[in-house]
């Protein structure tokens, strides 16, 4: 009994540590992020810097808003979850690029030292 009771343990804690990584779209260069609001920048260039964006929705005042999205998670049974998630949102009218938004979060581990 002992035995299968020390079986158990380690068959729960090997499944709860083999749980799966999520990645969702692509990681945003932050370096290209700055560039944004260049003279000149239009949708072309911003499509050929971030690729195709993962949703463009048309706003009211005849803007367009192009979402990007990156996500990754890294699940841990021991200790807290890696977790980085990076959000751009830019708006573009009449294919020039108007503003933008970013956004980033992320947990660290945080070792003593």
């Amino acid at each position: 009994m002992r035995y299968a009771t020390i079986f158990l343990i380690l068959l729960v804690a090997f499944a709860f540590g083999c749980a799966q990584m999520v990645i969702e779209g692509r990681k945003i260069d932050e370096a290209k992020i700055k560039d944004l609001m260049a003279s000149s920048n239009t949708a072309d260039k911003l499509t050929q810097a971030f690729g195709k964006p993962d949703k463009v929705e048309k706003m009211a005042s005849g803007e367009e808003q192009y979402s990007y999205r990156y996500y990754y998670k890294n699940p841990h049974w021991w200790t807290i979850d890696d977790l980085e998630e990076q959000n751009l949102k830019v708006v573009v009218k009449d294919s020039e690029v108007q503003s933008y938004s970013y956004r980033k979060s992320s947990t660290e581990k945080i070792t003593k030292e």
